[in-house]
């Protein structure tokens, strides 16, 4: 069963129809990538609309929608809701302005009402959130192209290289291989530098007694992988290492309390509790861990969301000590039966290159 089956199959209740706009939306259903396209989802059919750069892709690639040329959208929309007589119809209030959403609820009233209820589009979270096999599948392969990846690059970081020098030769490295893209820009950050948990590479040069922390991903088949690992360049401190050390016990304990019917933020508790109990809670500034593909559920401090077999998240405590270094180790999981299944197989004991 397609995406678009599933969907279709249990189609939210209160909607006749659904219009889709957003790239990673329309790319979950359609498995087509395009700049511009816009999905009408109808509880019979579902037609996606995309203009002359893109007609001859989506025809060969869309199998659960009937492919319409862009010409007079306004037009081609309101023609095929009145077709199956769509009164009420949902939308991506996410993901929309106020200006887009006030465009489209225009556009179709003369023959629908657009809601600006949120139930439409947590229904596409909520199934986006909970992997089906081949989905698992395709996680799977990505991480392990992130761990082949990682084990390249070990071997070509050396002092005097810069920040940039390695993530460009990791870039190289991943666009190599059997990818769809990069999963986003690769963090690359050394020294005082890794104390940014979203730092970007620079010249600086990697050198001893620096920490290097790397966090990247790929996209296979439209599913990422997202992994951190941060590494001793040569020796590092006996604070480094006490940090260090923190951190991994702290995402071992997260990875322990997993298991179905847990609450995302019981998870985060976990680990920050770990950190807070060291003394550095203060220094743990961002959640556990987020959702892949869709960053739902979360493990943070708010998620109230039950874990349920399927879904996937990243799993990566940090500690960053302003003008010192930061420390951060990330694995990506499922959830399972009676527990997780850990996706991410490069070694997490403190590595030192010498």
């Amino acid at each position: 069963m397609t995406q678009l089956e599933r969907f279709t199959s249990h189609f939210p209740e209160g909607f006749d129809a659904g219009i889709i706009i957003s790239a990673p939306a329309r790319y979950y259903f359609t498995k087509v990538t395009t700049s511009n396209g816009i999905l009408v989802i109808t509880k019979e059919k579902s037609y996606f609309l995309t203009d002359g750069r893109y007609i001859e892709l989506a025809r060969n690639t869309v199998k659960d929608c009937e492919v319409i040329l862009m010409d007079n959208i306004p037009a081609q929309i309101c023609e095929i809701l009145k077709k199956h007589n769509a009164k009420v119809v949902g939308c991506e209030v996410n993901a929309l302005t106020y200006t887009e959403f006030n465009r489209y609820k225009d556009m179709i009233a003369p023959v629908a009402t657009l809601s600006d209820s949120t139930a439409f589009v947590d229904a596409i979270d909520d199934q986006r959130s909970v992997k089906t096999p081949d989905e698992i599948a395709c996680l799977e392969k990505a991480q392990n192209l992130t761990d082949e990846a990682f084990q390249y690059i070990l071997s070509r970081i050396e002092p005097g290289r810069t920040e940039k020098e390695v993530a460009l030769d990791l870039e190289w490295y991943v666009r190599q291989r059997d990818i769809e893209r990069i999963a986003f820009g690769f963090i690359v950050v050394s020294g005082k530098n890794s104390s940014n948990p979203h730092g970007v590479p620079s010249d600086k040069p990697i050198e001893k007694g620096d920490f290097l922390t790397i966090d990247f991903g790929v996209v296979y088949d439209g599913h990422p992988s997202d992994m951190t690992r941060t590494i001793g360049i040569d020796h590092v401190s006996d604070k480094q290492r006490e940090i260090y050390d923190i951190v991994l016990k702290a995402q071992l304990t997260a990875l322990d309390a997993i298991k179905p019917g847990v609450i995302c933020k019981d998870v985060d508790k976990a680990a920050r509790d770990v950190i807070e109990k060291a003394g550095y809670g203060e220094y743990f500034g961002h959640g556990l861990g987020h959702g892949l593909s869709i960053h739902k559920p979360m493990f943070n401090k708010t998620c109230e969301i039950p874990l349920q077999p399927g879904m996937a998240l990243s799993v990566e405590p940090g500690i960053y000590l302003p003008g010192e270094f930061g420390v951060r180790i990330e694995d990506i999981i499922v959830c399972t039966e009676d527990g997780h299944y850990n996706f991410t197989k490069t070694p997490k004991d403190l590595l030192i290159l010498k």
